[in-house]
């Protein structure tokens, strides 16, 4: 069974890695090679068609698995192409007028440039909102929480009262 594993390696070392892969899909490939001369030879020599059979599936199952590695090193080499671009490339601001706030709460990038205080004060702003938000839902779920205790504590005394009544009757 295949399963995919994730380490991190520094940015510059991916093609390196990528380089290693190869080498092993270079090996694995005369392998494969050398497999598929051996049931040609299993053929010529007319041995049993299940040896023939077997070394077949074996060949296959080492194609199999080079073109599993080939698509991982095209998939990390992508990755790694899309990175590089965008490392290239400067971050995209949106267009707005000067000293205007964005969706946010963080003021937009100026003509002068960012100013880290109105950036630090939205920041402290969003954090207040967030943290009354998350009061809030916390005191909703302890009211909710307390009325279904006491409901369960009525209903409980109900049945109590229930049974009380019919031992009595």
């Amino acid at each position: 069974m295949k399963v995919n594993i994730q380490y991190s390696i520094e940015l510059d070392e991916i093609p390196g890695k990528v380089r290693e892969f190869l080498l092993e899909v270079a090996q694995k490939s005369q392998s494969i090679e050398a497999g598929i001369r051996y049931a040609i030879s299993l053929m010529d020599d007319n041995m049993s068609i299940d040896e023939q059979l077997k070394r077949i599936d074996e060949v296959r199952r080492e194609m199999a698995d080079v073109d599993h590695i080939l698509l991982d090193c095209y998939e990390i080499l992508h990755g790694y192409q899309k990175t590089l671009v965008s490392l290239r490339e400067p971050p995209a601001l949106p267009a707005q007028a000067p000293n205007s706030k964005i969706d946010s709460g963080f003021p937009a990038a100026t003509a002068k440039g960012f100013d880290m205080n109105d950036a630090m004060e939205a920041l402290r702003g969003t954090k207040t909102q967030k943290h009354n938000e998350t009061n809030n839902q916390a005191e909703f779920i302890r009211k909710q929480f307390d009325e279904h205790m006491n409901f369960m504590k009525e209903a409980k005394q109900n049945d109590e009262t229930r049974n009380e009544e019919i031992e009595e009757g």
